[in-house]
């Protein structure tokens, strides 16, 4: 069995512009933090509840108010999606969901320390539909077969125990009362197994209750809840559990009737039992007599899926969450929260928290995202604009169509508020274009009929674009005020763009494949992805600081097809169908794999930066960087400024840490700590600093002197052009 790396997440990035500077202690890195999916809750205790979607599982405590504190992840994107989680004594155990994956079988979990799930092992090959666990024992069932593993090992579960079921399809509903283990055996009958050792289930009986299903059950004080159906009847049956494997009916209630009506889900804690059904209705009961429920609230609902911890109920519908203040079963809850899957996006641009998307479906569709929590990034209302199409977007800037041949401007500064600016009209001549924004400054369309061939528009103001540079070519790779290269199949060829005379080329790239993609220019280097027939993938890198005699430096083999490069610092992503790759290209001719990104689904198409933070494709996969460089590589003509933010040290600390930085000329800057919301706790220092390297002390204190609790904090330089971040974790 092949082992899965354990990738625990402990910092967020803030908006910013520059990012910090690797130490020898800061290797390059790529981390998952989240992704536009919320799954389902599954509580681990009190108001600790783990939503487990396809990359991230996340752990959050539901007892803080107004909003609920993120406590940590887990990142099971080399696992598969998870469609069941049971805890005990801080063991989980996960089931892996076939349908979204070709995986079948579990993964062992350390949750001890909620903020630090770690994976301990993993057993694969066979499909489960439910379980149960206790005392480092899980049950499960297979089809007719309920087999136990015993966990002691964790890395290596050891079977232990096998038996024979009815033949019941889907959830076991698997409930302890007292020592015995009761579970839906088929139909309307239950089986009964002693659990005194839990590694050696003991078959006790098998019960038939009135009615043709037991569609839900949760167990008790002393007795057993059901959703029983019978010819679309729906009731609430209680069940006394006195005698050991010998349930007696003690109560039912009649919940709804409807054709094919049944029950869907059941949940309790301690004096709260909430069901649902096809109805579309959750219902609520209270305990106050365990073998007596008594009806209470209702909420419009699916109720696929049910949990409830100290302070929430949580219900999903489809596949969208809501959350709920959890009330008395009497009281009906106000208003609740919400989180819903996101629609399929085109693309995801943008720098700091809010970005801008497109949704996949209706191309004329823009909408505004928060990605403030990675982990819960939210949509905002579409925008109502006058122009559609396909965006096109550079640093702030973007195109889109305003009737059929004109291309309008935007200017995307505040995503909910796009300003429209100048604009490009085609002529009739043109058969059919494309436009796009190859840098800031240029816009490219390309024409196809007699205006055929590359026009670039010098857009560096964007109210009056022009003037218009020609080449004949079918395609722009790359281009910036001084250089553009185009090309199709195995040759790519450089043009002067800064010529009197006009575009002329003055060298070639023999790329001998096909090229996929768009050109990254990077530190004099050309970054060129191909393929052949032969389903050969390639990234080939050329040394261009002589544009007239390039030279080959590198031919790399690639895992996949690639659809979309980005440059971000000193770090190349190669995006492409089913994930992405990161490269580390600190020594341009040599990129040095550092993270890589699989799914199931093809999820590109997206790029946009958060100082050290990125959302790398149309799902807002979000990832933390580690390792970039200080300051990006000057672009000719614009030479850059630089700011270094060191890691701070020791790190985590208790309670004191040094913050340095150093600044390449006399700047007015701050120096703020903030908790991962955003939310600012201490200023450090607010002032004019001199050129060179400046230290400060963090005491683990706010602006008051409190003592602030454990946890994860980021360090903030900012003011007159700098931006940068770091984190410190805090513990006591």
């Amino acid at each position: 069995m092949e082992s899965r790396p354990n990738r625990i997440i402990v910092a967020l990035g803030l908006a910013c512009l520059l990012v910090a500077v690797p130490t020898l202690a800061e290797q390059p890195s790529i981390s998952i933090l989240g992704s536009g999916f919320t799954g389902k809750p599954f509580v681990l205790g009190g108001d600790l509840v783990l939503e487990s979607d396809s990359l991230v599982d996340l752990v959050r405590d539901y007892g803080t108010s107004p909003e609920p504190t993120l406590v940590g992840w887990y990142d099971n994107s080399g696992d598969a999606f998870w469609k069941q989680v049971v805890s005990d004594n801080g063991l989980c155990v996960a089931l892996f969901d076939p349908n979204d994956t070709s995986v079948s079988g579990f993964s062992v979990m350390d949750a001890s320390d909620p903020g630090a799930l770690s994976l301990l092992g993993t057993l694969e090959g066979m499909e489960f539909d439910s379980a149960w666990l206790r005392d480092g024992a899980v049950t499960l069932s297979s089809g007719p077969l309920l087999v136990t593993y015993d966990l002691a090992t964790p890395a290596a579960p050891g079977f232990s125990a096998a038996t024979m079921a009815g033949d019941g399809e889907g959830l076991r509903w698997f409930s302890c009362v007292d020592g015995t283990l009761y579970l839906v055996d088929h139909a309307a009958t239950l089986r009964a197994l002693s659990v005194a050792d839990p590694r050696h289930p003991a078959p006790l009986s098998v019960v038939t209750i009135p009615g043709d299903n037991i569609d839900a059950m949760v167990a008790g004080d002393g007795v057993l809840y059901a959703l029983v159906s019978s010819a679309g009847q729906v009731d609430l049956v209680t069940l006394d559990t006195a005698v050991a494997g010998a349930p007696v009916e003690v109560d039912r209630q009649g919940l709804f009737t409807a054709p094919d009506g049944r029950g869907r889900y059941l949940a309790r804690d301690g004096g709260l039992l909430v069901a649902s059904g096809t109805d579309g209705i959750v219902r609520s009961f209270g305990l106050a007599v365990a073998a007596a429920p008594q009806p209470g609230w209702t909420l419009a609902h699916a109720g696929d899926h049910l949990a409830i911890s100290t302070s929430r109920v949580f219900v999903m519908d489809g596949s969208d969450l809501f959350i709920y203040a959890r009330t008395p079963y009497d009281a009906p809850p106000g208003t609740p929260g919400h989180r819903a899957v996101l629609p399929r996006l085109r693309t995801v641009e943008g720098r700091g928290n809010h970005l801008i998307s497109q949704i996949d479906e209706a191309a004329q569709r823009l909408v505004p995202i928060d990605v403030t929590d990675p982990a819960c990034p939210h949509l905002g209302a579409p925008l109502a604009l006058a122009q559609h199409g396909r965006l096109a977007y550079r640093d702030g800037i973007g195109v889109l169509l305003e009737g059929a041949r004109t291309c309008r401007l935007l200017d995307f500064a505040d995503p909910e508020h796009p300003l429209p600016l100048g604009a490009v009209t085609v002529g009739d001549s043109v058969e059919y274009f494309f436009y796009d924004l190859p840098a800031r400054d240029l816009l490219a369309i390309v024409a196809h009929g007699t205006w055929g061939g590359v026009h670039l528009y010098d857009i560096s103001d964007p109210w009056q674009p022009g003037p218009e540079r020609y080449l004949p070519e079918s395609g722009v790779r790359y281009a910036d005020q001084h250089y553009a290269i185009c090309g199709d199949q195995v040759e790519l060829r450089i043009y002067d763009l800064t010529l009197p005379a006009g575009p002329s080329v003055i060298g070639t790239l023999d790329v001998a494949h096909i090229v996929s993609g768009p050109v990254i220019v990077h530190a004099d280097h050309a970054y060129v992805t191909t393929y052949n027939h032969a389903g050969a993938r390639d990234l080939r890198i050329f040394d261009i600081s002589d544009p007239a005699a390039p030279a080959t430096d590198l031919v790399m083999p690639l895992a996949r097809s690639v659809v979309r490069k980005d440059l971000h610092g000193n770090r190349l992503y190669l995006q492409g169908y089913r994930g992405f790759d990161a490269y580390d290209l600190s020594t341009p001719s040599s990129p040095v794999l550092i993270g890589s990104y699989a799914t199931p689904y093809n999820s590109t198409s997206g790029f946009a930066i958060d100082g050290n933070r990125s959302i790398v494709s149309s799902r807002l996969i979000s990832v933390l960087n580690g390792g970039l460089s200080a300051s990006p590589v000057p672009t000719p003509g614009r030479p850059g400024e630089w700011v270094r933010l060191e890691p701070a040290f020791p790190n985590p600390c208790n309670p004191s840490t040094r913050i340095a930085f150093t600044i390449d000329r006399e700047r007015d800057v701050s120096v703020t700590v903030h908790d991962l919301r955003g939310r600012r706790v201490a200023m450090l220092a607010n002032g004019l600093f001199g050129e060179g390297q400046h230290e400060l002390t963090w005491h683990g204190t706010d602006d008051q002197g409190a003592p602030v609790a454990s946890g994860v904090y980021l360090v903030r330089l900012s003011g007159d052009g700098v931006e940068a971040t770091t984190p410190v974790t805090l513990l006591k």
